[in-house]
């Protein structure tokens, strides 16, 4: 019986570390990015997933902060056509949260004609808004998806 058991609970393992592996495997590893808002960057929100066009920055982050609407690698500049995306001028890409902090939203309004986005000071998604309308600088994790050629975003912060 207790061999039994060690042998059930041994397999389980094995199963639970392959499935887990497997997991894994399926998303790409991602990496810093460090990005200061302001410049021509700009935000949407749409389909549930935040967008952020930037201009890819020719210096690593480590080397030179980024300038104004520019992102950066932090130990690299991004490489000739890296941040090309379909439909944007050269040098130009798309950042996408998908399901990101988008539970924060409190809302979306129209005045004086312009469109206000609410989110708690806080939340990440509040921090992120606030730096990319204020200039600021903003740090995130991402890959490039292989299809696409926008870079998606797993984690906000360092």
């Amino acid at each position: 019986m207790l061999r039994r058991t060690t042998r059930l609970f041994a397999t389980l393992a094995i199963v639970l570390g392959a499935v887990t592996a497997a997991a894994r495997a399926g998303t790409p590893p991602s990496y810093p990015l460090m990005c200061r808002g302001g410049g021509d960057m700009w935000l949407a929100i749409s389909d549930n997933r935040v967008h952020i066009e930037f201009r890819g920055a020719r210096r690593g982050a480590n080397v030179a902060p980024p300038g104004p609407g520019e992102c950066a690698w932090l130990d690299r500049g991004f490489r000739p056509g890296e941040a090309n995306y379909g439909g944007l001028s050269p040098g130009r890409s798309i950042l996408v949260l998908r399901d990101y902090g988008l539970r924060d939203l409190l809302s979306v309004r129209i005045r004086r004609g312009r469109v206000e986005v609410q989110a708690p000071p806080g939340s990440p998604l509040g921090r992120l808004i606030e730096a990319v309308r204020a200039g600021r600088v903003f740090n995130l994790h991402a890959y490039r998806h292989e299809r696409s050629g926008a870079f998606i975003v797993t984690r906000l912060g360092p």
